[in-house]
This record gives C-alpha cells, sequence and structure tokens, in this order.
C-alpha cells in the first residue's frame, strides 16, 4: 500500500492549528521538522515545504510567503527558469497537456486564416510556441502571412528574462521562414487595455490563459474576463489551469485540498525524475510550492475548480466547444509516453489530467 505519511502528519497538524491545540501544533511541526527534507522522497519533501506552509500560518506573518517567493526569484536566473521548464514539460504532462492541445486546437480553428493573433497570458516563457510556429510555417494550406504573439509578462514574478524568450522565438521562427511579430507586454493583468494588444480587426484573434487566471485577485476574475469578451473580442479563449478548489473560508477545508493538489505534484515529480536530483526539479518545486505557500500562510492566490472557471466563462458569454476528437486523440498519447498513473479524461467539453485518479490540470475551449 503506498505511504502518505507525510500527508496524515500535515492534515493532523491542520486540525491541531484549526482547534487551537497549541502544544499538539509544536509537537506535529517539530515531527514534521525532524522528518522533512528538500531533496528527499516525495514524502520528506511534502513534509519540508508543508511545514514551511504551516509555521507561516502560526506566526501569523503574511509576508513570509512574499519572502519565500522573493528567495526563489533570487535563486532562479533567466536561463535556469527555462531550463527547468523545458525539462519539466519534457518529463511531465502537468502542462504539457494543456499546451498539446491548444496547438492542435489553434491549428484546427484558424486552417487556412491568413493573419492570426495569439495573445498569451501565461508563465511558460514561450516554452509552448514553437511547436506552433513549426506547425504554422509548414501548414499544408500554406503559411500565414503574419503570426502575430502577443506574450503578457506577470510583472511579480521576476523570473525569466522578456528579452530572451522575444529572441529565442524570433530567432526560431526566422529558421522556420514564418512571418512573425512578437510583441512582450509587462502589465497586471487588471492594467489591461485593448490598446495594449494592438487588435487588428481582420486578424484570428485567439486568448490563450494558461495557469495565470488562479493568480488574480478573486475579486477581479470575473472582471477580466469579461473584459476579454467585451473588449478583446477574441474568436477563441483556450483556458489551462490547475484542477483544485481551495475557495472554501475554512481553513481546515482549504488547507487539507491545498496539501492534497500539491501531493500529486510532488509524487508525480518522483516519479517523472525517477529519484534523481537536479537544479530543474529543485526550481519546479520550489515555484509550485509558492503558491501553497501563500495560500496557507497569508490567504492569497485562492484556486478554483473547473466548474469554477467553466461558470464564469458562461458568466462572461462564451460558450464551451469540444475539442475534436483528433486533439483528444494526441493529447492521450502524450500521457501515455509518461508514467502509468497519469490518466486523461474528456469530460463536460474539458480535457482533465489525473495523476493516481486525482484531478490535477484541465484545459477547455471557448467560442464568443
Amino acid at each position: 500500500k503506498e505511504s502518505k505519511w507525510a500527508l496524515q502528519l500535515l492534515n493532523n497538524c491542520v486540525q491541531a492549528i484549526a482547534t487551537n491545540n497549541v502544544q499538539r501544533t509544536q509537537h506535529l511541526m517539530w515531527v514534521l521538522n525532524d522528518l522533512g527534507c528538500l531533496t528527499g522522497d516525495a514524502n520528506q519533501r511534502l513534509a519540508a515545504y508543508g511545514l514551511k506552509a504551516l509555521f507561516g500560518k502560526v506566526a501569523g506573518t503574511p509576508t513570509a510567503a512574499q519572502a519565500y517567493h522573493h528567495n526563489l526569484d533570487a535563486s532562479a536566473t533567466a536561463k535556469n527558469f527555462h531550463n527547468a521548464l523545458l525539462k519539466f514539460h519534457d518529463l511531465s504532462p502537468w502542462h504539457q497537456v494543456v499546451y498539446t492541445a491548444t496547438s492542435g486546437v489553434l491549428l484546427d480553428a484558424f486552417e487556412g486564416k491568413d493573419a492570426i493573433h495569439v495573445i498569451d497570458i501565461g508563465h511558460s516563457q514561450g516554452t509552448q510556441w514553437p511547436t506552433l510556429i513549426e506547425a504554422l510555417a509548414t501548414r499544408q494550406s500554406g503559411p500565414p502571412s503574419v503570426f502575430k504573439l502577443t506574450v503578457v509578462e506577470d510583472p511579480c514574478s521576476g523570473l525569466g528574462s522578456g528579452s530572451e524568450v522575444k529572441s529565442r522565438l524570433e530567432r526560431f521562427a526566422k529558421v522556420m521562414g514564418l512571418n512573425m511579430e512578437l510583441r512582450m507586454l509587462v502589465t497586471p493583468l487588471h492594467s489591461l487595455t485593448r490598446d495594449a494588444f494592438a487588435i487588428a480587426k481582420p486578424d484570428a484573434l485567439a486568448v490563450c490563459a494558461h495557469f495565470r487566471l488562479n493568480h488574480i485577485d478573486s475579486s477581479q476574475r470575473q472582471e477580466f474576463l469579461n473584459f476579454v469578451r467585451v473588449e478583446l473580442e477574441p474568436d477563441l479563449v483556450i483556458v489551462g489551469e490547475n484542477d483544485s478548489d481551495n475557495t472554501s473560508a475554512d481553513f481546515s477545508t482549504v488547507a487539507v485540498e491545498v496539501i492534497g493538489h500539491f501531493w500529486s505534484f510532488l509524487d508525480s515529480m518522483s516519479g517523472a525524475f525517477k529519484g534523481h536530483e537536479c537544479e530543474e526539479r529543485q526550481i519546479m518545486e520550489h515555484l509550485f510550492s509558492t503558491s501553497v505557500v501563500a495560500r496557507l500562510a497569508s490567504g492569497m492566490e485562492l484556486s478554483e475548480s473547473r466548474e469554477s472557471w467553466n461558470a464564469r466563462m458562461r458568466s462572461a458569454g462564451f460558450e464551451a466547444e469540444a475539442p475534436h476528437d483528433e486533439i483528444v486523440e494526441t493529447a492521450r498519447m502524450l500521457v501515455k509516453k509518461n508514467d502509468v498513473n497519469w490518466e486523461l479524461r474528456n469530460e463536460d467539453n474539458c480535457l482533465v489530467l489525473l495523476w493516481k485518479h486525482r484531478p490535477v490540470t484541465f484545459c477547455s475551449v471557448w467560442k464568443s
């Protein structure tokens, strides 16, 4: 039977914190500190990262999460972060299923279109776009006369370099013979305007929101989706996010969900890297853990489930579009190349990725 001792210890600690049992909380934190290790197996890593998050909660210092994020920023150079993403995408379908499905959907929807504009609201550092660039350049109907890519960077992340991303993608597009116009925007999502994107009416327009929507303040999420629908008027919107609901006002409920989702990530990483320790693994695990610390220590980054995001998209006026069978099959083939514990389901017009039967990420397609 699979051992989940760290998960059990952390959940027990959560209950002790929730009931204000100081003595038991201190004891369990001492045990977690003794057993946890950031370079150990999945249980040891969960114990170490989980302890940081719960300590921030107990200490009552909202800045704990911000300081923890700053430590990551200082340790990951643009090149190291880019290499970590490439390695992660090569070994795990966590993000890659969303990116693979996105390329398929865009190629299918914009077949024969002469001018294509894609707005990238994500944090892939451009790693997902070479596949689409190559596919457009070698398209059977011929490449588009222009492919416009607007990347909206996260101004708060401090990770990666927009100039390096731009240079890298432009070089690749030139090699492939594709006329690409690439613009980088460093603007908070709530401050974006239509003018910032230089949208031309004849262009086929798609917005790809990948693993960034849950970083928007919960009070501004519906407003942002309304902005995308009304102001940008895209032909297509592709949403990719972590499938986890931690919006409850009850700390215990939130903590159990957050820690359980994080366990799936660390457990899958252990399988992906086959127990091997490397800088790329450390960077990705540290990056993911910042959301865990932010949510548990200071109540930031409320993650919503796919059902909740689907409801928000419908409320904004979008209509769900089922991915074609070929796209679903391509995503399934990608998943099958990885650990046998991965599974892909097509539910309610969403591609849902699961690790050991637990949903972890999803991808959905929407039309105006």
